[in-house]
């Protein structure tokens, strides 16, 4: 529950997929420099590096590959759940200038740094693990490639 990764320099109404895509972090996957798969909602592309639910589900196995994606990306909505009850601020529209924004930002930095102390965080309800298939895939193409992990990653979903 760490937060990694973070652009201030858009604002609020800019869609999240168009942040990532033009954030350091979306060309560091592209150029391959990181190794591993983001998980995403249906707002963002599938790409072999980004893995995003399917639209609709045709067999009992794309169903419990939804169903374990859904389940895994509780963490990240977990994560920005905790982070906005430490600062309700977040939960808000922020009124402010551009520049005193950024300094509220930073809020995303003291997160971390009360993580790292094991400052008690609100009570929140825990979750369950969820069990993650080991997946090999060889990068190809943006499109063809997130399509074709994707569909590794279901056949793991047959049982």
């Amino acid at each position: 529950m760490f937060i990694t990764n973070i652009v201030v320099r858009w604002p609020g109404t800019t869609h999240d997929s168009r942040i990532f895509d033009n954030s350091a972090l979306c060309a560091r996957f592209e150029n391959q420099e990181i190794n591993g798969v983001l998980l995403g909602d249906n707002g963002y592309p599938l790409r072999p590096f980004l893995m995003t639910p399917l639209l609709a589900t045709r067999t009992d196995a794309e169903r419990r590959f939804n169903t374990a994606l859904s389940r895994a990306r509780i963490k990240i909505e977990h994560t920005f759940g905790v982070l906005k009850r430490r600062f309700p601020c977040l939960s808000l529209d922020l009124r402010l200038k551009v520049q005193t924004s950024l300094r509220v930002i930073t809020a995303w930095v003291l997160y971390n740094f009360a993580k790292e102390r094991s400052e008690p965080l609100p009570e929140i309800e825990p979750l369950a693990d969820v069990a993650r298939p080991n997946v090999l895939a060889q990068r190809v193409d943006r499109e063809v490639g997130g399509m074709a992990l994707r569909e590794v990653i279901i056949r793991n979903f047959e049982w």
